[in-house]
């Protein structure tokens, strides 16, 4: 395949270096210095096991676009690297990308990376980068083909290993179910299903198709929709009812187990070990009985099969929900506002549960070793962003909390094509303050170590 690339518009300004999350590995990275780290042999890759992955570029291009939009410099040359080597890697795997950091396997897979490249290349399409829009689609068009149809609708997968035509056993322990009416090796993970949703409408608000190709992607969402708009639906039932109350009861007890100050404690490593070796290997069989992502103390899970105690996913469903409703909203792609609320009910409460229960303390002993809480900034920042409410309190005090801690990500400096706008005012970065172009074109400026969040109209 080949592209036309456009020159750089000129050299590039010596800037001051910056300290950035980046979404998907959450390694604190300094941009523009560190972008070498993440390619290998000219293709981008995971630095935690060396495997090709594009999800830290995506992530990275736009900490890019932030830099430059607040600066008002140019990195075209570091962004056309980071398009150059997804377009390599594509091109050495045959149209499309593959991963194998699991297994080790060519067949393997991970479709969280491939919508984050897919939505790289829009980025360098709109940034003049590369010439040819069909790269996009036909790209699009590979990723949704690894999907299964339910009983209503059509589910996105996780990975290709949970696809029938792919002959590679899945390295986890997964129970096994059908529900909803899925296979036996669909995992039924939702914050990727909710990200490929994302995809097809940024692809569709971005990129100029024809008319089939606008049938073709319209039809995958709405399908995809109504697999989501099943899976959402709340249990009921005295069996769900009591597995709830006693799940809440114990999850409780397994997060104060985190709390800093007892965490190295014999007791608090006797809570989690019991907890995760006898309670979570039964609460897994329980779901694939009784198949639910939502708990009424707002506490969401991130798929049905695999064991549930990467507890950070819970924030990780959140930041996808309210991006998805958010997209949705932008595009004007999904016209079910009841679905798009509930949605928003959904961030609402679970924003709540990790803010005012003791996931709080699971989530700040993750703070010493990676930066995954900053996807909770950025959940808040998406949710503000098509909501002129008043910020519940306890929502920016944890924010501050998490921002003093941990960089900023990609949209809190100022730039993400779907939660926040491109117009921060130049000079605006500091490390204490964020400032943020809504996409309700409010801006919003979080003064971090005074805990206020102030909206201004631009």
């Amino acid at each position: 395949m080949n592209l036309c690339y456009s020159q750089t518009s000129g050299p590039e300004v010596a800037l001051q270096s910056r300290h950035v999350t980046v979404i998907g590995t959450a390694f604190d990275t300094v941009l523009p210095d560190d972008i070498e780290l993440c390619l290998k042999d000219g293709i981008c890759i995971d630095r935690r096991n060396n495997t090709p992955m594009e999800m830290d570029a995506y992530s990275i291009y736009l900490a890019l676009k932030a830099i430059e939009l607040s600066t008002g410099s140019s990195l075209e040359a570091r962004k056309k690297l980071l398009a150059d080597a997804v377009v390599k890697r594509m091109n050495q795997c045959g149209g499309f990308w593959r991963h194998g950091a699991w297994t080790g396997s060519e067949l393997e897979v991970h479709m969280r990376f491939t919508a984050a490249a897919i939505r790289l290349l829009v980025e360098a399409i709109q940034d003049n980068l590369i010439a040819e829009p069909s790269i996009v689609i036909d790209a699009l068009k590979r990723h949704l083909s690894f999907a299964e149809k339910l009983e209503n609708g059509l589910w996105f997968l996780h990975d290709s290993l949970e696809s029938k035509d792919v002959n590679v056993s899945h390295p986890g322990r997964l129970t096994h179910n059908y529900a909803f009416g899925s296979s036996d090796r669909n995992c039924l993970v939702l914050n990727t299903h909710l990200d490929t949703l994302l995809t097809i409408m940024h692809v569709m608000r971005r990129i100029d198709l024809t008319a089939g190709d606008q049938d073709y992607f319209r039809s995958a969402l709405s399908a995809g929709v109504d697999a989501l708009r099943t899976v959402l639906r709340p249990n009921t039932g005295f069996a769900w009812s009591t597995f709830e109350k006693l799940d809440s009861l114990v999850r409780s007890v397994l997060f104060r187990s985190f709390e800093i100050r007892n965490f190295r404690s014999f007791r608090s490593k006797a809570i989690r070990y019991g907890i995760t070796k006898f309670y979570f290997p039964m609460r897994r069989h329980v779901r694939s009985w009784m198949p639910g992502f939502l708990f009424t103390d707002g506490y969401t899970e991130r798929d049905i099969r695999l064991d549930g105690i990467s507890f950070e996913y819970h924030v990780a469903n959140l930041y996808d929900l309210t991006r998805f409703a958010l997209e949705a909203r932008t595009s004007r792609l999904v016209a079910d506002e009841e679905l798009l609320n509930y949605c928003d009910e959904i961030v609402h409460a679970g924003i709540n549960y990790v803010v005012l229960t003791n996931y709080w303390h699971c989530l700040v002993a993750g703070f010493a070793w990676n930066g995954k809480a900053i996807v909770l900034c950025e959940a808040i920042v998406a949710w503000l962003s098509s909501h002129n409410r008043s910020v519940p309190a306890a929502w920016v005090k944890a924010y501050c909390a998490v921002r003093r801690v941990i960089p900023p990500s990609p949209a809190l400096l100022g730039y993400d094509p779907n939660s926040v706008g491109e117009r921060p005012a130049h000079g605006a970065y500091s490390p204490a303050i964020d400032v943020m172009e809504l996409r309700d074109g409010r801006q919003l400026v979080v003064d971090i170590a005074n805990e206020t969040f102030t909206f201004n109209t631009m």
